[in-house]
């Protein structure tokens, strides 16, 4: 299939070798022939890389220096072989298994080529991962937030598709259902605000309204959120097909346990869950 995959990696080299097994044993990586891992560089530069020759990527960048996110994000950009590219950190793991997964990618890459959407979301709606983001804002989130028009509460609708059942019934001015199977929301920017989680992008969607605002070693989400919210991008939101887990934990992290790099073995944020204090191991029975 015409469709480039950027996996984007940084000093986890635990975290990539789970990732990639998963993204093997679903088949993600027999799905196109242009696979590019972006590895910044950190003490497990190295094993990080033999771990991709290892997976057959077929294209691996050995950054000299930290781009970070933004920078990394532009890399893939302007080293992708295919005008769809789906964007991934080496935290996301693949969920679903191989007919599932194809599917949903199909079916994304056809909604993309229709120019329905402009941008297709494909973190799991059932199975998110670290952080439980979206339990942070279901305790803040109540309706008359809406009428009143709260800035916070409107520019992370999104969020409500990871909890409300019939979202679009419940909002039915921001959420709408255009497909069943795989099911499929459609929202705009104004409430679906950009991500660096997986998602399929045009590389020339990107290039004229994300590129202007990437900065090399910036976090590109809060460079381009508030101006993100500001337009009516068409943002699809799918069941998805990836979870977010941690092998090596976070430097410095208040989430991620003392042996992982973090800073406590108690989390103190309520987004936390064991999945956390005890990262899995990738077994090929993960895939639903």
């Amino acid at each position: 299939m015409e469709l480039t995959i950027g996996i984007l990696s940084y000093n986890s080299h635990k975290t990539l070798y789970n990732t990639l097994l998963s993204y093997e044993k679903s088949g993600l990586l027999d799905y196109t022939d242009d696979v590019i891992c972006i590895i910044q560089p950190s003490n497990s530069q190295n094993e990080e890389h033999e771990i991709c020759k290892k997976f057959n990527i077929s294209n691996i960048i050995l950054n000299k220096v930290n781009t970070k996110m933004a920078g990394g994000i532009d890399s893939i950009q302007n080293n992708a072989k295919y005008e769809n590219i789906l964007f991934l950190e080496n935290d996301f793991r693949v969920c679903i298994n191989k007919e599932k997964l194809y599917k949903i990618l199909d079916h994304s890459l056809d909604i993309l080529k229709k120019n329905e959407v402009d941008v297709v979301r494909l973190r799991s709606l059932k199975n998110p991962g670290h952080p439980i983001q979206h339990n942070l804002y279901k305790n803040m989130f109540n309706l008359s937030d809406v009428s009143n028009n709260s800035n916070d509460i409107l520019r992370q609708m999104y969020l409500v598709t990871h909890y409300l059942e019939n979202p679009e019934i419940i909002l039915p001015d921001y959420i709408k259902k255009i497909y069943e199977n795989p099911l499929t929301y459609l929202m705009t920017s104004k409430n679906c605000v950009y991500t660096n989680n997986p998602h399929i992008i045009k590389k020339s969607f990107y290039n004229q309204y994300v590129k202007p605002y990437v900065k090399d070693g910036c976090n590109l989400e809060s460079e381009i959120d508030t101006i993100w919210s500001n337009f009516q991008y068409k943002i699809a939101i799918t069941q998805g097909c990836f979870t977010h887990m941690r092998m090596d934990g976070h430097n410095n992290c208040g989430c991620c346990p003392i042996e992982y790099g973090g800073l406590s073995n108690d989390c103190i944020f309520i987004c936390c869950n064991e999945t956390i204090k005890k990262p899995k191991i990738f077994e090929v029975s993960d895939l639903m």
